[in-house]
């Protein structure tokens, strides 16, 4: 952060971050198949079916694989024709030129990366998400020192998103060689076992998900893009910057209750659902408890971790600090629920959740920030997120645990 944002300067920075959010709401692309995937390879694994799987993996690798296509062809098209500096809302004329392939770049490395994203899924279903992570944590190292080294060549914005977004990329190339070439190599998508019913029920399951996903990302990252057009370019930094300080309390709790996606699953098919809710009840209270400490030590340590990293340009307003700190928290605490929603799939109630959420907290979002200006842009998140997604999730959840525990045992 401290690198990019001295080099590019405020007003590209921000441009930059906007492009990352504008990308992260894209993530529609997949279908959903990716989540379909994984809650479905985690039910074969229960079943130990091993053709299942083999069919599940095939089927939805060649049909993303075209919608990838699909999505890169579309875009190259249209992308001539939209005023990207104007979306992006910057003033200079280097931004100005740079916006439209900068946006490119992102885009082209995000519509590969789906396809060669389905390793991360099946890993999760098998319950192998840890090396998922590895190979995550290697690109994360890869790509600073590939940052470090194109700043050092004074390359623009576009080659500059291309190389950060690429190696990434070249990293799930490689964890897909090793995964399925020598760990799972039954498990390798080949056209002879793509299946036609396989993949129209992946899509079937994926289009809620989908649905999910596009309302997550828009009630989730179109932070920037509502800061951008209400407030300008630079103003965006000056929220991106701290809630960067803060993701990484997000993936601490992703990496708690992200697994338990496939475990419940795997447990449900076996019929071992008391064992589901306990599960999530302790890792509720254990993610809860772990990320709300570690934002007291956000909101208290920001503005001086802030201040050494970039100086006197973005400003750490404590209040801004503890909104994001808050909505992280919830989104935290309610993770473990969503799992169990999600490897039972039941995505109705999910979708009619995110829908309140999404509509309430765009529209929050863009009347306090224009009154109240960036600090206002979290509270509002967090405010639509606790009432429209946490009080009903914590409500709707048990209820349905306990009917499944009733149920009479075939």
């Amino acid at each position: 952060m401290p690198l990019t944002l001295k080099y590019l300067g405020l007003e590209r920075y921000g441009m930059w971050q906007t492009i990352v959010s504008v990308v992260g709401m894209m993530a529609f692309a997949d279908l959903g198949l990716g989540c379909g995937l994984l809650t479905a390879v985690a039910q074969a694994s229960g079943r130990d079916d091993k053709q299942d799987a083999e069919r599940l993996v095939s089927s939805a690798f060649f049909v993303l694989t075209a919608a990838a296509g699909l999505l890169l062809i579309g875009f190259l098209a249209v992308s001539p024709l939209v005023p990207w500096s104007r979306v992006f809302n910057v003033t200079s004329l280097l931004a100005k030129n740079e916006a439209g392939a900068s946006m490119v770049a992102f885009t082209l490395c995000f519509g590969l990366s789906l396809p060669l994203g389905l390793v991360q899924k099946v890993q999760s279903g098998y319950q192998e998400g840890f090396q998922s992570n590895l190979w995550q944590c290697l690109a994360s190292v890869l790509t600073l020192a590939a940052l470090v080294a194109a700043i050092h060549a004074r390359v623009g914005l576009p080659l500059l998103a291309l190389v950060i977004a690429a190696v990434p990329l070249l990293v799930l190339a490689l964890n897909s060689i090793v995964y399925f070439g020598y760990q799972r190599p039954w498990l390798r998508p080949r056209w002879r076992h793509f299946h036609g019913p396989t993949g129209r029920d992946l899509l079937r399951t994926g289009l809620s998900f989908l649905t999910i996903t596009i309302l997550m990302a828009i009630g989730i990252s179109a932070d920037n893009l509502v800061v951008a057009q209400i407030l300008g370019a630079e103003a965006v930094t000056q929220l991106a910057v701290p809630a960067r300080l803060v993701a990484p309390l997000s993936g601490v709790a992703m990496m708690l209750f992200l697994p338990m996606w496939s475990a419940n699953g795997e447990a449900i098919a076996r019929g071992d659902v008391a064992w589901v809710g306990k599960t999530a009840r302790r890792l509720t209270a254990l993610t809860f408890s772990l990320v709300g400490c570690g934002v007291i030590a956000y909101v208290l340590l920001g503005p001086l971790v802030i201040h050494s990293l970039v100086g006197n340009r973005v400003a750490a307003d404590r209040v801004l600090l503890l909104g994001l700190g808050a909505f992280t928290v919830m989104q935290a605490a309610g993770g473990p629920a969503f799992m169990v929603l999600n490897s039972m799939k039941l995505l109705r109630i999910q979708i009619v959740m995110y829908s309140a959420f999404t509509a309430v907290g765009i529209v929050a979002k863009v009347l306090l920030a224009r009154r109240f200006g960036i600090t206002a842009i979290p509270w509002a998140g967090a405010a639509s997120y606790a009432l429209l997604v946490l009080v009903p999730l914590w409500i709707y959840v048990p209820r349905v645990l306990d009917r499944l525990e009733r149920r009479p045992k075939p």
